[in-house]
């Protein structure tokens, strides 16, 4: 049997701008049943039933947002097919950075996931299963060059989400993470560096949707992601001078 989209229930957050904004509108047309959350409303959108989908506005950096977005959806009788757990930032950072930086990078960009997962865990005790997809990075192992914040967050995204996807399997728990290269997002307006090889927001979408239901536990934008992890951690000492090299050129240019 063919798996799709259409009339699972699918919850995204940070779904006002950027990746989660694309990944409704492509979902709104293959017939989900949609929760956006976000700190601030984007653009409506239309389901294919030509209901509007559900918005509920809180800020999943905090524990409360979180529980909050699960109350809602719970009140509004819904059982969670689907969670794009989405929400990121970017800070320029570097080793001096402040403790409120570093306070703001780990409450979006780990931390969010962290609380979705403790609650899609605690569902699980009523027999729910939704299939968390967690958006972090290719960062999460070839790291950034602007921001320390962004670079060390993914890494441990991605180590959170592996732990999970194994430590649940068993459990009938589907689990991926989603590792984009650049993206045309405003995340990238002012890195010069990420723009050349920067794909649209709209592939990166569908590239995601399509190894989710696929039931991939690493999902990539860009061939030659894998590639380039395999070849850092055949040699991380000569990646790590490499990048040094790569890193001064990159930011003069």
């Amino acid at each position: 049997m063919r798996v799709s989209y259409a009339d699972k229930v699918v919850v995204i957050t940070g779904a006002s701008s950027g990746i989660g904004k694309e990944l409704a509108a492509q979902l709104a047309v293959q017939g989900a049943r949609l929760v956006l959350a976000d700190l601030q409303e984007g653009a409506s959108v239309q389901q294919a039933d030509g209901a509007p989908a559900l918005f509920i506005r809180t800020d999943v950096s905090q524990q409360a947002g979180v529980r909050y977005l699960f109350d809602e959806v719970r009140r509004k009788g819904l059982r969670i097919d689907y969670f794009f757990s989405n929400a990121g930032i970017s800070l320029p950072m570097n080793g001096a950075s402040s403790e409120d930086d570093w306070t703001r990078m780990l409450s979006t960009n780990l931390m969010s996931h962290v609380r979705v997962g403790r609650c899609i865990t605690e569902l699980m005790a009523t027999g729910s299963r939704p299939h968390l997809v967690i958006t972090a990075s290719a960062s999460s192992f070839l790291s950034e060059l602007t921001s320390i914040g962004y670079a060390t967050t993914k890494y441990a995204t991605f180590g959170y989400a592996e732990w999970m996807a194994f430590s649940y399997r068993k459990q009938g728990l589907k689990v991926s993470v989603a590792c984009p290269e650049a993206v045309w997002t405003p995340l990238i307006d002012d890195i010069p560096y990420l723009q050349a090889g920067a794909i649209s927001v709209q592939e990166a979408a569908r590239q995601m949707l399509r190894g989710t239901l696929e039931d991939k536990f690493l999902i990539t934008t860009h061939e030659g992601t894998v590639e380039k992890m395999q070849q850092k951690y055949a040699d991380v000492d000569g990646y790590v001078r490499t990048i040094a090299d790569f890193r001064e050129d990159a930011l003069r240019a």
